[in-house]
């Protein structure tokens, strides 16, 4: 069977951004809605798309056609940081 797809074109990273956080549904003290916040999330999974305004991860690949899951788009002015992960150049 002949690939279609090559996952070592696509690099692995991990990235460490904020995300909004939804407050539970109800009613509460104005001064305690006031001082609540984003959350840090780590994400990592395979640059599909990339460009000034977002970054598009894929975490998971069928190898043979590359049909994929688990997608995660983010606004690029949430990442905090975009690490490069080499491991799956030996595979």
């Amino acid at each position: 069977m002949t690939k279609k797809f090559n996952i070592k074109d696509y690099k692995l990273v991990c990235v460490e951004w904020y995300d909004a956080q939804d407050h539970e549904t109800g009613w509460h003290d104005l001064s305690k809605a006031k001082k609540h916040g984003t959350c840090i999330v780590r994400s990592i999974g395979f640059i599909i798309d990339e460009n000034d305004s977002k970054l598009t991860l894929a975490g998971d690949f069928i190898l043979e056609d590359g049909e994929t899951s688990r997608i995660t788009s983010i606004p690029k002015d949430w990442c905090q940081k975009i690490i490069d992960l080499k491991a799956i150049e030996d595979l």
